[in-house]
């Protein structure tokens, strides 16, 4: 039986590790969940499943990933080995399996070239014998063929850019709700495309379709929201579409320094193109000079931070 993409049950995860292959690091931490990409399910508000693996004796966690993660040696108490969490897992592959009728697991992840290797690498030293069960679907590899203009298709930047939000730390329970998250989102996109209506025919879109090359940056705010800003000084907000609030600065000219975000070929930081992939809309308050925007920008910053 041919189920629809609309239909399909699957599996999102994500992995956080100490190092960027099995060779280079170990297995930090394993989420996983059960979802659909139906409006109606409603699976990634809740049935999120997330471990932290034990790590060897003489292993701790690098000072760099403990920064991203929040991770600490203290977090470490609750951790199991590895052989338990892949019990776990696979009890979860095979109920998603059975829901399809299907003998491998439709596997959704997002930028699957970080997470493939670690799977493979369970898989290789614990339950050998076995098929690899995980049919990969890398939400990277469509958004790139989907939104090829965007300037960043990282897990933050596609779930913001789709209105979602995510913490400061990279925990597997968040990324795997807003991998479900972007799954639903981009089906929604994909049902529009004649031809791709079933998991086999997205497996030929994906093959077939080459990535488009960027030519220039292309992003998501309007360009009349911005331009009719005013040349005199205040405080400026990027917002999401659904009024998220994803910066406050300060200026003395708003018109000018909002616009200079949008210059073509600006030299901006990971995080500001982050952050632009998201931003669909402004707002701004009008001060009296610099220095009061400056003193406004301090204030609103504490009380959104809650400092």
């Amino acid at each position: 039986m041919t189920v629809s993409l609309a239909e399909l049950r699957i599996l999102t995860l994500d992995c956080q590790a100490t190092g960027a292959n099995p060779q280079k690091g170990h297995l930090l931490e394993l989420g996983w969940m059960a979802a659909g990409a139906s409006p109606m399910d409603k699976s990634r508000a809740s049935g999120v499943q997330a471990y932290l693996n034990r790590l060897p004796a003489d292993q701790k966690i690098p000072r760099a990933v403990s920064r991203i993660t929040g991770l600490s040696g203290e977090s470490l108490a609750a951790a199991i080995p590895s052989r338990i969490i892949w019990q776990h897992l696979m009890e979860a592959v095979k109920a998603v399996a059975a829901e399809n009728h299907t003998a491998v697991c439709p596997t959704v992840i997002h930028f699957a070239r970080f997470e493939e290797p670690f799977l493979k690498d369970l898989h290789r030293t614990i339950d050998p014998e076995s098929p690899f069960p995980f049919q990969i679907i890398c939400t990277h590899e469509i958004a790139v063929r989907l939104l090829p203009d965007l300037p960043r298709r990282g897990l933050r930047a596609i779930a913001g850019y789709f209105n979602h939000s995510m913490p400061e730390f990279k925990r597997c329970a968040d990324h795997v709700a807003a991998t479900a998250f972007i799954w639903q989102q981009m089906i929604a996109i994909l049902s529009a495309k004649p031809g791709v209506d079933t998991l086999e025919q997205l497996v030929d879109w994906l093959a077939s379709t080459e990535p488009a090359s960027r030519s220039q940056r292309i992003y998501p705010m309007a360009p009349e929201k911005r331009l009719q800003f005013p040349d005199k000084p205040g405080i400026y907000r990027m917002l999401r579409s659904n009024g998220d609030l994803l910066y406050i600065g300060k200026a003395k000219s708003l018109k000018m320094r909002v616009n200079s975000y949008f210059r073509k070929k600006a030299p901006h930081a990971e995080h500001i193109l982050e952050m632009l992939t998201q931003a669909q809309n402004l707002d701004f308050t009008l001060t009296g000079s610099a220095v009061e925007a400056a003193m406004l920008e301090s204030d609103e910053i504490k009380r959104h931070c809650g400092c």
